[in-house]
């Protein structure tokens, strides 16, 4: 994440904008932040409100665009996200690219950088999902190899469009080869894994099954009177009592939880996983759902 966010902002300085404005969700993984602090640290950032499916309002980025050019910001470095790990929100990107364009920050003054390091993975395969493409609609992604794909797969890969390696240009003599890797030279064996890996699985056929085993969760989670929301392989529901919460690892923000359908979830373990759930249901350790799960669970799966 950092390093995309780092290749997007030295790109726009090097196209000799000075303003630049840093603009990301408001529900984005706490290292997007960071991230700008780090390797943006003389911009500006704004957070934009989301909607209930957690992706930026577009009225609300009109208006922060609209404000950056009467303000003098010439350039737009923007992150939009794909499938983050807590909230499952996914951004409008192509209609973010639209929004920048018709006010005035299009070609070498805009950069949308993708953190799709949870949903990036399965993203692609499932095709009723918009088919974005590297190059028209966003400038580069972060992808985590231990999330969706997981095995053995550890670490990020960052892609970005043909042309524009992220590598610092430096070519170093000893190791005789341009330093394109975010820590310096490593192994060249996590590659082979990475492709041994992609062809280890039928992807399309394990999203599927993910998409199967989240619409049973959230059906049986239902039918226990709880308000749920499911979206893409996530599972948003009350927070469960402490105990059962740290047995099943779960995410847990204020009175929310988030169940991930993975692919190495079975049934099997779903089905555990609800006998849990029932018990604190009927002990009335279940958080009360908050006005924003409610909504969720009437607009969503």
């Amino acid at each position: 994440m950092t390093q995309g966010v780092s290749f997007g902002y030295e790109r726009l300085k090097a196209r000799g904008y000075k303003h630049i404005l840093c603009v990301y969700n408001e529900v984005s993984h706490y290292s997007i932040p960071k991230a700008f602090k780090l390797a943006a640290p003389d911009c500006n950032t704004v957070t934009v409100e989301v909607n209930d499916l957690n992706a930026m309002k577009l009225s609300k980025v009109e208006e922060v665009l609209r404000s950056a050019r009467t303000l003098g910001v010439d350039a737009i470095l923007m992150c939009c996200t794909l499938g983050t790990t807590f909230w499952g929100g996914a951004d409008d990107i192509r209609g973010l690219r639209s929004l920048m364009h018709e006010n005035g920050y299009s070609g070498n003054s805009a950069y949308i950088h993708v953190d799709g390091a949870f949903g990036g993975g399965f993203w692609r395969d499932d095709k009723q999902l918009p088919q974005y493409q590297i190059g028209k609609d966003f400038d580069s992604i972060s992808v985590s190899g231990h999330k969706w794909y997981g095995g053995f797969i550890a670490g990020s890969f960052l892609a970005t469009k043909k042309g524009e390696a992220a590598s610092s240009g430096k070519s170093v003599e000893y190791v005789d080869m341009v330093d394109k890797f975010i820590s310096g030279s490593r192994s060249g064996a996590p590659a082979v894994l990475w492709l041994a890996r992609f062809k280890q699985f039928d992807w399309p056929a394990e999203l599927q099954r993910c998409y199967g085993n989240r619409d049973f969760l959230t059906k049986e989670l239902r039918s226990l009177g709880l308000k749920v929301g499911g979206q893409y392989i996530n599972c948003l529901m009350p927070r469960p009592s402490a105990e059962t919460a740290k047995k099943w690892q779960l995410m847990c923000v204020g009175d929310e939880a988030q169940v991930l359908l993975l692919p190495h979830v079975s049934r099997s373990v779903l089905e555990e996983f609800l006998e849990d759930i029932k018990k604190d249901v009927a002990a009335g350790k279940m958080a009360t759902p908050t006005a924003r799960l409610q909504r969720v669970n009437e607009s969503q799966i």
